[in-house]
């Protein structure tokens, strides 16, 4: 993706049921100057997003898998986090620990 670049995606957890559907926008910010800003309205609940350091991303399909297995979560009531955003990050993490994964 370049940078300032935006794309929305359609998320189905389950292909037999239209109802479910969610989307998720992937955006890539370059040189971002408020980071610490935007981290405190997240853990403050100001803001529904996940921020991931892009140069830890090969390419967008892995953050869309991750996307995918959150939303999946959700459906059935099995979020490990308390929200579908801090599922996403820590369905990225290579640990199963939540307070290292966030």
């Amino acid at each position: 993706m370049s940078p300032g670049a935006s794309r929305l995606y359609e998320l189905q957890p389950d292909p037999y049921d239209t109802t479910q559907r969610r989307t998720i926008r992937l955006c890539l910010f370059v040189d971002v100057k408020n980071a610490h800003e935007l981290r405190s309205k997240l853990r403050n609940g100001e803001v529904d997003a996940a921020i991931i350091r892009a140069e830890l991303v090969l390419e967008p399909f892995i953050v869309l898998a991750a996307a995918n297995r959150a939303v999946n979560q959700a459906a059935h009531n099995r979020l490990s986090t308390r929200s579908l955003a801090a599922e996403l990050v820590y369905s990225l993490s290579p640990s199963r620990n939540i307070s290292d994964s966030l």
